[in-house]
C-alpha cells in the first residue's frame, strides 16, 4: 500500500521521502567535503524512474536546507537542480506547480510511469467499473479482452475476474480509498521528448523534438502499446542522444 507523509506544506510519497532523507543523511557530509575541495557552484541530482522521483525530493529538500544556511557555510549560495527522467508522481497537487527553477522532468513519448500513482489507479479502476455497470455484456467482453491479452499483468487479470460481476460495490470501496489517497504529481517543469520519425523512412534513425509540457498532460493514465517500452532507460538514452546531436547541428 502506498502511504503519504506530511512534507513542505503538503504531502509526499512516504517511500520516496524516506529514500531522499536517507541520501541526505548519508551523502551530505561528502557533498560538503567536495564543495570545499572543488569550489562547487552547482549541485545536480539526477535519476531515471524511481531514481528520478527520489532525486527530485532530494533536490528540493537540499534547496530548503541551503536557503537556511548562514554565510560562511561551505554550501551557502550553492545552486541545486534536479533532472529527472520518467519519474512517477511524488507530491500533493498544491506543491506540483512549485520548484520550476529546481526540478526538470523529461518524459519520453508515451511512457506510462509519469502518470502512475495510487490515486490515479483508483480513478481508472472506478471508471472501468462504472462503465461496466452501464451496459450488459460489458463484463464478459472485458474478461475476454483482458484474459486473452498477453501484455496485461496477471494482477490486473485477477482483479477483473474477481470484481467484474459487482462493479458498483467495488467502485464504492474504491472511492473511499480515493479519499484517503488523492493523486500525486511531479514538482517542477516538464519537457516531453516526442519522436519525429520522417514519413516513409521507417528504417531511418529516430529523431526527436522536445515540447514544453504541463501537469495536465500526465495527470491521467494513458494505455498504449508503447507505454512500457517508452519507459526503458535505453529508449530515454536514444532520445537524449538524438536531441543532443540535433542541438549541435543547429
Amino acid at each position: 500500500m502506498c502511504e503519504y507523509g506530511p512534507w513542505e506544506d503538503g504531502f509526499v510519497h512516504r517511500g520516496f521521502g524516506w529514500a531522499a532523507n536517507w541520501l541526505i543523511g548519508n551523502v551530505l557530509p561528502d557533498i560538503v567535503k567536495r564543495a570545499q575541495e572543488r569550489q562547487v557552484f552547482t549541485i545536480v541530482s539526477t535519476g531515471h524512474s524511481l531514481g528520478g522521483a527520489v532525486a527530485s525530493i532530494f533536490a528540493i529538500t537540499m534547496h530548503s536546507f541551503i536557503n537556511s544556511l548562514q554565510e560562511g557555510h561551505p554550501l551557502y549560495g550553492i545552486n541545486i537542480q534536479c533532472h529527472a527522467y520518467g519519474p512517477p508522481p511524488t507530491v500533493s497537487e498544491n506543491l506540483a506547480g512549485n520548484y520550476e527553477e529546481i526540478v526538470f522532468n523529461y518524459i519520453h513519448d508515451e511512457d506510462i510511469v509519469p502518470t502512475l500513482c495510487y490515486g490515479g489507479l483508483l480513478d481508472t479502476r472506478s471508471m472501468v467499473l462504472m462503465t461496466l455497470d452501464q451496459h450488459e455484456g460489458n463484463t464478459q467482453r472485458l474478461k475476454q479482452i483482458v484474459g486473452t491479452s498477453s501484455w496485461v499483468p496477471k494482477f490486473v487479470k485477477n482483479a477483473v475476474s474477481a470484481n467484474a460481476e459487482k462493479p458498483l460495490e467495488v467502485a464504492g470501496l474504491t472511492e473511499e480509498a480515493r479519499a484517503r489517497h488523492p493523486k500525486l504529481h511531479q514538482p517542477g517543469k516538464f519537457f516531453h521528448m516526442r519522436s519525429a520519425q520522417p514519413s516513409g523512412e521507417k528504417k531511418a534513425p529516430k529523431s526527436y523534438i522536445t515540447e514544453a509540457g504541463d501537469l495536465s498532460q500526465f495527470a491521467e493514465i494513458h494505455i498504449t502499446d508503447r507505454m512500457i517500452l517508452d519507459h526503458l532507460p535505453d529508449n530515454y538514452d536514444e532520445a537524449i542522444r538524438s536531441l543532443h546531436e540535433k542541438s549541435l547541428l543547429e
